[in-house]
């Protein structure tokens, strides 16, 4: 719609036709599409990504896709937006003493990852888009910061160059948790940041439905690689 346009209260053209579906919307759109492609891989008899009689590599299928949708070289399938987090930050060397800076606005996911790593989540400010303030972040730093988790919250994508960098100047990692937000785009462009690691997840209320889900994406092979050894062997 365009902004010189009314607003439906006003008069002008509503921009759907039908109600928004209630409660929980993702679970309500499952379909037989849906239910077949589960019963394929019961039917398989291979539930385990790696092997089994009749093995249907869906998890990797569904890996390369994602990668690809968002311009990545590789992701990563795990169990939830959290163990996403907690991945990305284990791969960045984040542990006990180390600092993470995490928006004042968030799921308690966000710094429930952080904890359970025995590291300290350093709380900043949020602006008007309610996302975290990249001036507020500057001002929070402290020797011990050592990675930076920029939440887009509400669909609404954080304001991530002068965040990256701040990130670069104090040689902090930045992961994306990008649970509320899973393809936000900035000048009608998917975001690119070429320091970061992303955290997406799915679930039946949020961007995309799986019932739970998460992808850990971006980084440079060696966190790839150190990432998919952490979850074979419960590292």
């Amino acid at each position: 719609m365009a902004i010189s346009e009314r607003l439906a209260i006003n008069g002008g053209t509503p921009v759907r036709s039908t109600k928004l579906l209630p409660g929980w919307p993702g679970g309500l759109l499952i379909g037989a599409e849906e239910k077949a492609a589960v019963l394929e891989v019961i039917e398989s008899q291979s539930l385990f990504r790696h092997y089994g009689p009749r093995p249907l590599h869906r998890a990797s299928a569904l890996e390369k896709a994602f990668a690809q949708a968002m311009g990545a070289p590789h992701a990563l399938a795990v169990t939830s937006g959290t163990a996403a987090l907690i991945t990305a930050l284990a791969a960045c060397g984040i542990g006990p003493g180390d600092e993470v800076a995490v928006p004042t606005y968030t799921w308690i996911a966000t710094i429930n990852a952080v904890v359970i790593l025995g590291a300290v989540p350093l709380f900043v400010d949020i602006d008007e888009s309610l996302n975290m303030d990249a001036k507020a972040l500057e001002a929070a730093i402290t020797p011990y910061t050592r990675a930076v988790i920029p939440v887009h919250m509400r669909g609404a994508p954080a304001n991530l160059a002068p965040i990256l960098e701040t990130a670069r100047r104090h040689n902090m990692s930045v992961i994306e948790d990008t649970a509320q937000s899973s393809a936000p785009t900035v000048c009608n462009t998917i975001r690119q940041s070429p320091l970061v690691k992303g955290a997406w997840w799915s679930r039946a209320i949020g961007a995309c439905s799986s019932g739970r889900s998460g992808s850990t994406i971006k980084g440079p092979s060696e966190w790839k690689n150190w990432i998919s050894s952490s979850l074979e062997t419960a590292r």
